[in-house]
């Protein structure tokens, strides 16, 4: 156990014993002439300061060697002191967190050991010409690989499918899109698709348009959020959890998602 940790846990009157039973750092010297205190104790700071570094080899030297200054002003204070002004500061360590203050604050901080070698300051070569939209593009699509909607997506419906499996015409389905009421997907640079797994009992479950919203009005983002397994529900996606009618729980989980 280091000094320091020691000097933390002990009282004052503690404290003095145990650099009093160091050996050879103290010496008790004669009652001072008009003084009716009796002067008990005198540390020698280089001795203190030796057994210090003797007792914790591994605590780096300066820092011991500022401790043992701290603790020889502090004890030689304290030995000026008769026993009833020693026994009121008994159990309070502030009289020594004082002094070690004031000691460390006119030293230099302390460098710890070590083998480390300087610092290299060195400067990259910046940021080269930026690209221009049409050449930033071209590289994205050198390096971009093709992925299939269906891969993430699932099974997607057209329009014309909606209304020959489920009866909804064009209108009412844009209508829907339009509300956020239902999430389609863009394919190509205007058709728009529709996940098939987002409809139950020929309509849109309930939720999307809360779904969509706290997506920030983006229809890809929501529909892969919902068909991401989470751990609220187990690690299934959330859209099974609002096809079972748990609407209030996905929407507080993709708020939580988004916020």
């Amino acid at each position: 156990m280091s000094v320091l940790h020691t000097l933390y846990n002990m009282d004052i009157l503690d404290i003095i014993a145990y650099i009093t039973g160091m050996k050879e750092t103290t010496m008790p010297t004669m009652k001072t002439a008009g003084n009716d205190t009796e002067n008990r104790l005198h540390v020698s700071l280089p001795r203190l300061q030796a057994e210090l570094r003797f007792e914790n080899p591994d605590v780096p030297t300066p820092l011991l060697d500022t401790m043992g200054e701290a603790m020889a002003k502090f004890v030689n204070a304290a030995g000026s002191m008769d026993m009833k002004a020693l026994a009121a500061l008994s159990g309070s360590t502030n009289e020594l967190l004082v002094a070690v203050c004031r000691v460390i604050a006119d030293k230099p901080p302390i460098q710890e050991p070590g083998n480390a070698p300087p610092v290299e300051v060195s400067t990259g070569e910046g940021l080269g010409t930026p690209l221009s939209k049409a050449k930033a593009a071209e590289r994205l699509l050198r390096l971009a690989e093709p992925t299939a909607l269906e891969s993430w997506a699932g099974n997607v419906w057209r329009p014309s499918d909606i209304k020959d499996r489920l009866g909804i015409s064009r209108s009412t389905l844009d209508n829907w899109r339009q509300k956020n009421m239902v999430i389609a997907l863009n394919k190509g640079l205007r058709a728009h698709v529709y996940p098939a797994d987002q409809f139950a009992e020929g309509r849109p479950v309930k939720g999307l348009k809360g779904i969509v919203a706290a997506a920030a009005g983006n229809h890809h983002v929501a529909w892969r959020w919902l068909v991401t397994p989470h751990i609220d529900f187990d690690k299934t996606p959330p859209l099974t959890a609002l096809k079972e009618g748990q609407v209030e729980a996905v929407l507080d989980a993709v708020h939580r998602s988004f916020s």
